[in-house]
């Protein structure tokens, strides 16, 4: 249970065990909030198999996020091939990464499948992709912006059996997207569909009608919508949060209310900064996959497109103000702006400092992370997504 508090910002880390624990004692699978449940099925089947406890629990989610991996390293191959290993421990070290790993969410699993979708695409074996393609939409619903992308980029290069491949993918997918459609609202989803009209964000989303937040979204003039979609593409591109903060301390910036992504106003600036590209990446592999991008557009537009459509579609989606999308739509594309990055590093003084520089972010991360926990413990009257509280279900829960 080490990594317990860990956990304090969001309850899906006991949400997702109490869903699989639930399965097991039941028969019958609660959606949680409506979101796909192969993650679920896969964790209650070894808490079966071993016994029902939150620890197993724990080993199994960070096991299955681990599996990244291996798609990371065979797409990792089709980029660069000599460069695959450093590749590999550039993704094994980066801190977004070990965040998602280990949290015991199906983020990382939903990335295994979208990326092994992928590597299917970019080996021209469209109809083997169906396999990933569909596990990834049944794990989280994150793949549906990785999707359209692998599916336009072997359309553009003009490979075999995409529409066999596309037809299949809807016939597998049509169950789950029929009941998300028409439970929408009833208390059994997730509004997830809603999300591009929920411009109060997520917490008035849930507690909401669908009908208040559409008349909320009518009620906003066309250019506060695309404002929106244009903060979000600045906050989740670019290290803007930093500067803002920065000048907040001179200024008062009522835009700086951004980070205030759950209950607790007092969440360190630095974990809503990882959210962002740069803060995903850190410092030189941002810099170095700015090159690369770059170099990439000129070169393979096709390959350009794939890596990046999933950000727009992501942005043009995604209805409310944040600081950075990528912990909540996009983890499969940080290791893919990571392949981009480490073949533009050309000798290995450069790869050796782009590492030590990763670690040392993601110590300090690490470090105000977890040095603001009594923090929030003593200070917040909502204590229903803190450690203290949280911990203390889990080690009770029967």
């Amino acid at each position: 249970q080490l990594f317990l508090p860990y956990y304090p910002i969001g309850g899906d880390w006991f949400s997702h065990y109490q869903t699989s624990s639930d399965y097991l004692t039941t028969g019958k699978i609660e959606f949680l909030n409506g979101r796909p449940p192969l993650f679920n099925f896969l964790t209650a089947m070894y808490l079966q198999i071993f016994s029902n406890n939150f620890w197993v629990f724990q080993i199994i989610s960070v096991f299955l996020s681990s599996l990244l991996v291996i798609p990371v390293y065979l797409i990792a191959k089709k980029f660069n091939k000599p460069t695959a290993l450093i590749t590999l421990l550039f993704i094994i070290f980066n801190s977004f990464i070990l965040q998602n790993t280990i949290y015991t969410w199906p983020k990382n699993l939903t990335a295994y499948f979208v990326l092994f979708f992928f590597y299917f695409m970019i080996e021209n074996r469209s109809l083997l992709s169906v396999l990933p393609a569909a596990l990834s939409v049944y794990t989280s619903p994150i793949s549906l912006f990785f999707l359209p992308a692998g599916y336009i980029y072997p359309y553009l290069k003009k490979n075999k059996n995409v529409l066999k491949s596309l037809f299949l993918l809807a016939l597998i997918f049509s169950p789950f997207a029929l009941y998300s459609v028409f439970k929408t609202g009833s208390g059994e989803t997730t509004p997830f569909i809603l999300y591009p009209i929920a411009v109060n964000g997520y917490e008035r989303l849930i507690t909401d009608t669908p009908t208040e937040t559409l008349s909320d979204f009518l009620n906003r003039p066309p250019y506060y919508i695309v404002g929106i979609r244009v903060i979000n593409f600045i906050m989740t591109s670019f290290p803007a949060l930093l500067s803002l903060k920065a000048i907040d301390n001179f200024v008062e910036l009522p835009i700086i209310d951004i980070q205030k992504t759950v209950d607790v106003t007092q969440v360190p600036l630095i974990y809503h900064f990882m959210h962002s590209i740069p803060g995903s990446l850190s410092t030189l592999v941002y810099v170095f996959t700015l090159i690369g991008l770059y170099r990439m557009f000129k070169t393979d537009r096709k390959m350009f497109l794939l890596i990046l459509l999933p950000l727009i579609f992501a942005l043009v989606y995604w209805g409310w103000i944040k600081a950075g999308i990528i912990n909540d739509l996009l983890q499969p594309l940080v290791p893919l702006l990571i392949m981009v990055a480490i073949p533009q590093m050309k000798n290995k003084t450069v790869v050796y400092l782009a590492l030590a520089l990763m670690l040392f972010e993601g110590a300090v991360f690490a470090y105000v992370y977890y040095s603001s926990i009594p923090f929030f413990v003593s200070t917040t009257e909502d204590t229903q997504i803190l450690a203290a509280e949280t911990i203390n279900r889990v080690l009770s829960y029967k």
